[in-house]
């Protein structure tokens, strides 16, 4: 591996950025989109690869090509990576979609899925093995408490949906707990950012389904700059009253994203205003040499290229405007 012939001087943070830098000119732009979508479904894969995305790949299933292409970069990144801790702490939150996965087998007797992702930090072989098997060999031991933890609360449940919130606050308490303070500072403003998020599409689609109010607190995630009591207090609001609430956070992005889905109310639309606003915030750590920001920021726009490319894939009629920019 890369990091193997490098000095440990070398692994700094101004050398990571300059190994960032040199690559983002492989990111998709406008007209590699604009040439996807002109071809038809069959050659979509094949053009695809040839415009250099996953090229090794040979399965014909485009959620391959996109788990590969986003595993290869997490692997570059563990090589170039000056604080390796940092680097983890990003792509745990990766591992909570696994973890919800397996202990739903485990509990349910779900029929077993090997298509796990591969862009967190712990190895999924070893995480099924200790998740389905209570096999803890080949976890770090904080990973085993972690689990141990997550066991404990969500045995006597049965709901699905509050075991996956149950597991998602569980790992965010973990990455928070050891995010420490040195250098943590941008990957902090991005949980933050991307917990806000989230609970503001939970609270939407809580909202619209007419659920209970205490249905929406067991789904909040902690550590995000909106308290839960902002939700609390807005959930019975009217529009115009939501809109006031939210003006106190991110320079009223949310509020924007809000009016824009009142007025044409459509989730996934508001979905991608908030997937912006996350990639905005870290475009503005992008030339921090000396923080994790470029890495995040590059991954992000790796995570917004893949998006678009299961839009144009997934899409009979296709507007430019629904793509995501980076």
């Amino acid at each position: 591996m890369l990091k193997s012939c490098l000095a440990v001087s070398e692994m700094n943070y101004p050398y990571a950025v300059g190994n960032i830098k040199a690559v983002e000119s492989r990111l998709f732009d406008k007209s590699k989109f604009a040439k996807l979508a002109r071809v038809e479904k069959s050659d979509f894969l094949k053009t695809l690869k040839e415009l250099g995305y996953a090229p090794s790949v040979t399965s014909d299933n485009l959620e391959d090509l996109i788990n590969d292409e986003l595993a290869a970069l997490k692997e570059y990144f563990a090589e170039i990576s000056p604080d390796p801790k940092l680097t983890d702490l990003f792509f745990m939150a990766n591992d909570a979609t696994n973890i919800k996965i397996m202990f739903k087998q485990r509990l349910f007797a779900t029929e077993a899925l090997h298509r796990y992702s591969h862009n967190g930090s712990i190895n999924p072989n070893s995480l099924e093995k200790a998740i389905i098997s209570q096999d803890y060999s080949e976890v770090a031991p904080e990973v085993k408490a972690l689990l141990l933890d997550i066991e404990q609360q969500i045995l006597p449940l049965s709901s699905a949906r509050i075991i996956s919130s149950k597991i998602d606050n569980a790992v965010y308490d973990y990455i928070f707990k050891h995010m420490g303070f040195s250098q943590a500072r941008v990957l902090r403003k991005y949980y933050q950012a991307l917990i806000d998020t989230t609970n503001v599409i939970s609270w939407l689609r809580c909202r619209l389904l007419e659920w209970e109010l205490s249905e929406f607190a067991t789904m909040f995630i902690k550590h995000g700059l909106i308290p839960l009591d902002v939700f609390i207090q807005s959930y019975a609001m009217n529009k115009d009253q939501v809109l006031r609430v939210f003006m106190d956070f991110y320079q009223e992005k949310i509020t924007k994203a809000l009016k824009a889905y009142f007025e044409r109310p459509h989730l996934n639309q508001i979905e991608k205003q908030l997937d912006l606003l996350v990639l905005e915030l870290m475009q503005e750590e992008k030339n921090e040499s000396f923080t994790i920001g470029p890495m995040i920021y590059y991954y992000l726009q790796k995570v917004a290229e893949a998006k678009n490319i299961r839009l144009l894939y997934s899409s009979v009629y296709f507007d430019p405007n629904d793509l995501l920019e980076y």
